[in-house]
């Protein structure tokens, strides 16, 4: 069913095209981060070891952080990831001023745009829930996802030609920009305010951290669906986080450079706002697991298949479909989360969930950055891909995927 219900909300069409701002800040940083520390060394495992600088933060701090954000309002929470975010890209402007920036400042860089990350997320998850009705969850999210990946089409073509330019601080400029159109128009935006008071009023008698925390945990622990579901993630991602990582290799082993590596960043993006814009569209009123389950499969074949590749034209069709995929899973995944979790709990459960999904991701990214010089970045991205169609064939079948709708009735009726 097609709906227009959701474009009419003016609060929430604000996140929405502060979320393009913030969107374009972070996929320009990303792709010139990667390529400077590439240009710089040439190693698969420095490579690797930046992904790890920038996943560890959000592992160790994600509990926290949702907590966090369970005790004020996720709006400000955001907003102050914002300000953040904009004055440590404006350190590597001023730095950018005495010459190339060196190796230390981009790894100091990327530890703490993750550690922001690790706030971000779980007040991102917050407000969304509180932005729209629980019908409209999946439209919600698909139009995020078209913000999302409508900026993973301009950042890296914007950033990939900046930096074959030779131009850093021009490229740091677009980022702080787009950060501090993103933050003020998140200043405007107001969440429930139903909600707050609620969460307020919640606040006064928790008594310590740990208990809020052991009850995120909790919640997850009987709800079987997101105990599975998250840790079939947590293999999955490992899997699907080669592709970061060999994407520079890959461009270069096609015969390409900056330019390249821009192009398949943005074919990525492509396919995710095609698979935004479809999910935006069609309102999914029972999002399911399975649906999950189907496109990480389909995840799994593309890498696959793009391992096996040799031709620069077929990589960016792959990549293409890669960011459909990607886009359904991130539109369908968190519509079922927030179809289950309670307002009051959803900061501590999604940040306790985002830790077991995400938690092999930095590991794996070290990872594959060594496999990638030991065998080859096309072995590496068949065998990921290879593993990642095998978990997910194994999930499918078990129980908690198979009675979700019944699982998930006898949680709500226990809260």
């Amino acid at each position: 069913m097609i709906s227009t219900q959701i474009v009419k909300d003016c609060n929430f069409m604000k996140y929405w095209v502060g979320s393009l701002f913030s969107g374009l800040g972070d996929a320009v940083f990303a792709l010139c981060l990667t390529w400077m520390v590439y240009d710089a060394t040439d190693s698969g495992a420095v490579v690797g070891a930046l992904f790890l600088t920038l996943g560890a933060p959000q592992v160790l701090l994600t509990a926290f952080a949702g907590v966090l954000v369970d005790r004020i309002n996720p709006i400000k929470a955001m907003i102050l990831c914002g300000w953040s975010r904009v004055l440590l890209i404006g350190f590597l402007f001023l730095l950018s001023a005495f010459g190339s920036l060196p190796l230390w400042s981009l790894f100091a860089a990327a530890f703490g745009f993750g550690t922001l990350e690790a706030f971000f997320w779980p007040a991102a998850s917050a407000v969304r829930q509180r932005l729209v009705k629980p019908e409209l969850y999946t439209q919600s999210n698909g139009l995020l996802m078209i913000a999302m990946k409508t900026t993973a089409v301009i950042g890296p073509l914007a950033g990939g030609t900046l930096t074959a330019l030779g131009s850093d601080q021009t490229v740091l400029l677009l980022i702080i920009a787009a950060f501090f159109g993103g933050v003020l128009l998140l200043m405007t935006v107001k969440i429930d305010p139903l909600a707050a008071v609620k969460q307020e009023g919640a606040t006064k008698v928790r008594a310590s951290y740990w208990m809020d925390l052991q009850e995120g945990v909790s919640f997850i622990l009987r709800t079987p669906i997101l105990l599975v579901t998250s840790l079939t993630a947590f293999l999955v991602n490992a899997c699907a986080s080669v592709v970061p990582i060999g994407a520079p290799f890959l461009a270069s082993a096609l015969g390409g450079g900056e330019q390249e590596f821009g192009w398949l960043n943005a074919s990525i993006g492509v396919g995710g706002t095609v698979g935004a814009i479809l999910f935006a569209l069609l309102v999914i009123r029972r999002p399911t697991p399975r649906m999950t389950l189907i496109a990480c499969f389909f995840e799994g074949l593309i890498i696959l298949l793009l391992g096996l590749t040799g031709h620069l034209l077929l990589a960016l069709l792959l990549l293409a479909l890669f960011g459909i995929t990607d886009a359904a899973i991130n539109v369908i995944a968190p519509s079922v989360t927030q179809s289950i979790v309670p307002p009051q709990l959803m900061g501590r459960v999604v940040a306790v969930m985002i830790l077991l999904m995400s938690g092999s991701v930095p590991i794996a990214r070290a990872a594959s950055g060594y496999l990638v010089e030991a065998i080859g970045v096309n072995s590496v991205l068949a065998l990921n891909g290879t593993v990642e169609m095998l978990i997910v064939l194994a999930a499918f079948f078990l129980p908690a995927i198979r009675n979700y709708r019944t699982s998930t009735k006898v949680v709500a009726d226990s809260l």
